[in-house]
């Protein structure tokens, strides 16, 4: 019976939470009816963070595993 671990949860769920941000902010970005450019750039750029530091914690833990292999 193959169960998801733990770590590989929590990235899957700020992966999705760093894509919405992103998306939301570029949505604020390029609506002009919203009026809300400056705030969907910060918004956009934490989402972007959130999703590199996923990637840079799950290549960190793979190198890891694979060096003690």
């Amino acid at each position: 019976r193959l169960l998801m671990q733990k770590k590989n949860f929590i990235t899957l769920v700020l992966s999705v939470i760093g894509g919405l941000l992103f998306g939301i902010g570029m949505c604020m970005c390029l609506i002009a009816e919203w009026n809300a450019f400056n705030a969907g750039v910060v918004i956009a750029a934490v989402g972007v963070i959130v999703l590199f530091s996923c990637s840079y914690s799950d290549c960190v833990q793979r190198e890891k595993h694979l060096k003690s292999i």
